[in-house]
């Protein structure tokens, strides 16, 4: 009875898929009960997932290995990179469609034996900047086979903007690049500078680069592997693989880092490589939320890695004005609140209702004010130094009213 009964269905849905496009569904005897009513259309379950695979790579002329994502340009197709493959298998770049349609759009020539052109693009995607063109680096070729920075159109003219060195402007551009709001685009090298543990960098559309600060390896950080992400602060944030606490075990687990346009860097977390995680590879993102997101490679409860989230401090600002003080900040999110304490050392409590610009009368005594955030910790806390420390990052400023 059941062989029968399964038989029917087969038959049933045999006929059905002769009549729809193949790839709409796949189905199973047994899955199929489930979208089978007998008085009504046939109809897919709800929150079906549908995956399609969209485009292979045959390792020949059309790429291989993909280790970077896509972005979808302003003509809605998506453009991507491969490390490897393309006429001489030092990668390519592609346009594909949303329906599967796929061009190689240039094959990469340079590699680390030289080459003016450059080879083997890596974690980095590319991105569309302003002018409408796209932007990407490679890790080797260029005139020093040392890296490159690229430009190319969505037709795919390529042109080399800038072959890096391996000296001060560093080597090795494993992470992608941002426009940031001024126009410029800034990324990062993986190894060169001054100290030989990667640099950060700005460049003009044109071509200009200028190397904005070096990594020493120790407590600033060191190595990194991913591009950088523009905040709502118009600061730059970013990760490095090595560096931060070197005293745990002599190279450190890596930092989460700022670091401004005109090149001042600041370390806002170092990993321990425990629970809060260690070493990570890839860049971060900004949420709805105001805080940045990101992951470790390494660590964590079962040592595979974390995904961790960071608040990130914003300025407080204070003005006199007269028998006045005037307090402004900048919190689109509005997970900050404004504090006060008579010291340091006391007790800041939350001043009810403060909302910027906030003003508070002159009292003839000294106040210290701060942002706050009384969030709850999630997974690390820049202020705390260790994995589940305290909510806080406080911007404390003494401003003295006699």
């Amino acid at each position: 009875m059941k062989n029968s009964i399964g038989k029917l269905f087969t038959q049933f849905f045999d006929r059905l898929h002769a009549l729809l496009p193949a790839q709409i569904f796949k189905y199973s005897p047994v899955a199929a009960a489930a979208l089978v009513t007998l008085a009504g259309p046939v109809v897919p379950v709800a929150g079906q997932v549908q995956f399609q695979a969209l485009y292979s790579f045959t390792g020949g002329g059309d790429g291989s290995n993909p280790n970077a994502g896509l972005v979808q340009a302003s003509d809605g197709n998506l453009y991507g990179t491969t490390y490897n493959g393309g006429t001489i298998g030092v990668g390519t770049v592609f346009r594909i469609t949303t329906n599967g349609a796929y061009t190689s759009l240039y094959s990469f020539s340079g590699n680390v034996y030289g080459g003016t052109d450059g080879g083997n693009p890596y974690y980095g995607s590319l991105v569309q900047a302003s002018d409408g063109n796209l932007y990407g680096t490679t890790e080797e070729g260029g005139t020093n086979g040392d890296g490159t920075v690229f430009q190319i159109t969505t037709n795919g003219a390529e042109a080399v903007l800038y072959s890096f060195t391996g000296g001060n402007d560093g080597r090795y551009a494993f992470g992608g690049l941002v426009q940031a709001s001024d126009g410029n685009l800034y990324g990062t090298t993986g190894n060169g500078g001054t100290n030989g543990y990667g640099t950060v960098f700005r460049m003009t559309i044109n071509g200009a680069l200028t190397s904005l600060y070096s990594f020493t390896g120790g407590n600033d950080g060191g190595n990194p592997l991913a591009g950088l992400v523009q905040a709502s602060d118009g600061n730059l944030y970013g990760t490095t693989f090595y560096g931060g606490n070197t005293n745990l075990n002599g190279y450190g687990y890596g930092t989460v880092f700022r670091i401004t346009t005109n090149g001042v860097e600041t370390v806002l977390y170092s990993f321990t490589g425990e629970g809060d995680g260690g070493n990570p590879v890839a860049g971060l993102v900004q949420a709805s939320d105001g805080k940045l997101y990101g992951t470790t490679e390494y660590g964590g409860t079962n040592g595979y890695g974390t995904i961790f989230a960071l608040l990130v401090p914003i300025p407080l600002y204070i003005q006199l004005n007269g028998q006045t003080v005037v307090l402004t900040w900048n919190d689109p999110a509005s997970v900050f609140f404004l504090q006060a304490a008579p010291t340091m050392d006391d007790v800041f409590t939350n001043i009810p209702g403060a909302t910027s610009p906030y003003t508070n009368p002159i009292t003839g005594s000294q106040q210290f004010f701060r942002l706050t955030s009384t969030a709850p910790p999630v997974v690390i806390n820049p202020i705390g130094g260790g994995p589940g420390g305290p909510g806080g990052h406080p911007s404390a400023l003494p401003v003295p009213l006699r």
